[in-house]
């Protein structure tokens, strides 16, 4: 693997708190942070469902003879009247 050297502005607290974690793993900093951040990037976030949104009705709104959709969009998706 090629590995590129990098600067990072942490928190002092941070900092030392790495520094403890590093000396009671017998790791070095860089392996620690490295494991971290592939650990991060590899979280997928869960896919967002659409059809449970509300803001979803308005498809097809136009075919509906609605004419006021963009006047009256809180009271026709959420029940709210103005």
């Amino acid at each position: 693997m090629h590995y590129i050297s990098t600067r990072l502005r942490l928190p002092e607290s941070v900092i030392k708190e790495l520094k403890r974690k590093a000396a009671r793993e017998k790791r070095s900093m860089s392996q620690i942070v490295g494991d971290a951040l592939l650990q991060s990037l590899a979280v997928r976030e869960e896919p967002v469902d659409y059809t449970k949104d509300p803001f979803n009705r308005l498809i097809g709104m136009a075919r509906s003879g609605t004419r006021d959709g963009s006047i009256k969009h809180d009271q026709y998706l959420y029940g709210k009247k103005k």
